[in-house]
This record gives C-alpha cells, structure tokens and sequence, in this order.
C-alpha cells in the first residue's frame, strides 16, 4: 500500500502557516499530525513552540524528515503506520492532511480511543467531511451519530484544488472536530447508544414505526411519537440529532431487557462486516493493480 498514491500535498507555506494559525494552536499543545509528507504543515507548527508527535507511513519520507528536524527540539518525527500506532495518553490536539483512502480509518481509531483529543483539525475531502458532520450540513448518518454526542463539527476554510500537488479530484475543506465539554452521553452509556443507532440504521424499513417496531411496544411508539413530534413519513437519516437523544433516553428507561438484547452488540457486529468487506476490496484493488502491472511490462 503506497499511502501517496492517495495523498495530496500542499505546497504552499503560507497557506500552511495559515491554516495553523486559524487552530489556534501555541507552545501549550501537544500536537499528533498524521502523514506529515515533506514536513511543510510540521514546519509551520514547529513555529507556534508546540510539542509535535509526526507518524510516517513511508519509511523514506520519514528519514528525510528525521534529518529536516533532527535539530527541532520540539519536532519528533515517527516512522510508523498511524493505525498501529498507540495515540498519547495525555491531553493533545490533531492537526493533519491525511490520506484521503484511510479517513474512515483514521477517524475510527481518533474517536474511539481511550484517550479522545481535544480539537482535530482535518484536511479531508468534502464529500466526506458531511458523513461524518450529518446534520445540519447533510442528512445525518451512522457515522455522524456515532460522534454527535461527544463532537461538534465545522469547516473552517475550503481549499481550491490548486492548492495541492497533484490536483485532488474532490473539493477539500479544513474540518475541525471540537470535544463537547460535556458529552451528551456518558461513558458507560455510549455503547449501547452506538447498538441502538447501528440497529435501527440495518433494521428493515423507513419510518420510525418500521424501524422500531420489534423494541418499543404500540404504546411506546406512539408516546415517543407524540412526545417528540416524529413524523412517521420521515425517514430514519432526517431525524435531528435531539430526537436520537430522547430516542434513546426512552430506550434506557422502558425498552424491557428482553427487546435490548435484540439491539446489543449491533455496532460490534456492523464494524466486522465492514471490516470484512473494507479487506475484501483492498485485496481486489492489489489484484487488479499488480494485474495491470503485468500487463504493463508485457
């Protein structure tokens, strides 16, 4: 896997030192940034005194990287892959242009760790950018919910394609993640908050009497219906975040511990058949990449 092929470089220090001083990062923060390239976002964080953690997926750039800031105190460069890497145990912030065919991953493993950063700061493709965001910047999906009750999101500045070196084919904006102060969902709760949003997201149907018809009772819906002012022709994605919420709230409390098992492990279940599927692609695009290379020489 050549992490490049898929990564998009800016190549102008200012915009670099620009979209640093947007963050609002200072010598307070510890800063991870992921695939740091030739260095020129790591050179302009190196300027605000902040302490930078770069993990390097290719080895050479790593080692050119090693030598550019063997003198940087505050720079320590790692020759590593990111999603093996283990993230900080203290306090710390993201500031980062990642590989475009690894968001999913990358913010996987950001926002499900034991230790959630602060602020991240992403340039990401946009199209990605609304799946995670959801509402009120597109309909909200499994992906956007999952983070809801611990993020906000916004964008803080859209690139132009001329911006980058090669030339992305999909508009690129600076996403920035922000940790609530205090989550909308506790600790112990967001699991079973994550089956609860997997479940209804995979169950049947379209409308909430559909979805959730084999977990709440006739009276429950109709409560939770009327309570919340659910239009029963509104598909499961137009929902507002706050009806997800009392959504789940009523769950907790009344859903009897017989129909919760139907919904437990639900999220557990969904991230291996996409991991599953995620490895069957890969495979599939080193096939017929080494095939066309073949062909290639031939």
């Amino acid at each position: 896997m050549n992490l490049s092929d898929s990564q998009n470089f800016i190549h102008n220090i200012g915009l670099a030192k620009k979209i640093v001083n947007i963050s609002g990062i200072n010598n307070e923060d510890l800063v991870l940034e992921i695939g740091p390239g030739k260095g020129i976002l790591t050179s302009a964080l190196a300027e605000t005194g902040c302490q930078i953690i770069a993990v390097e997926y290719d080895t050479l750039l790593a080692e050119e990287l090693k030598k550019k800031y063997k003198h940087i105190d505050n720079v320590k460069i790692i020759s590593g892959n990111i999603l093996k890497f283990d993230l900080p145990n203290t306090q710390y912030k993201v500031l980062s242009n990642i590989p475009f065919n690894l968001t999913a991953d990358i913010l996987s493993k950001l926002f499900n760790g034991p230790n959630l950063p602060t602020d991240v700061f992403l340039i990401m493709q946009y199209e990605a950018f609304l799946k995670y965001a959801g509402k009120p910047y597109y309909s909200n999906s499994m992906k956007s919910l999952y983070i809801k009750p611990l993020y906000n999101s916004e964008i803080l500045y859209r690139f132009k394609k001329s911006d980058f070196n090669p030339l992305p084919n999909a508009n690129i904006v600076l996403a920035f993640f922000k940790k609530k102060d205090k989550p909308d969902i506790e600790d112990n709760n967001l699991i079973e908050y994550k089956d609860l949003v997997s479940y209804l997201f995979v169950s049947k149907g379209q409308n909430f009497k559909e979805k959730t018809k084999d977990i709440f009772s006739s009276k429950q819906q109709l409560r939770v219906m009327s309570k919340l002012n659910i239009d029963n022709n509104q598909i499961i994605s137009d929902w507002d975040f706050a009806v997800w919420l009392e959504i789940f709230s009523v769950y907790l409390k009344y859903v009897s511990t017989l129909n919760k098992q139907k919904v437990k492990n639900s999220y557990k279940r969904l991230i291996e058949q996409q991991s599953k599927l995620q490895k069957l692609h890969r495979n599939r695009r080193y096939k017929n990449k080494k095939n066309n290379t073949m062909h290639t020489k031939n």
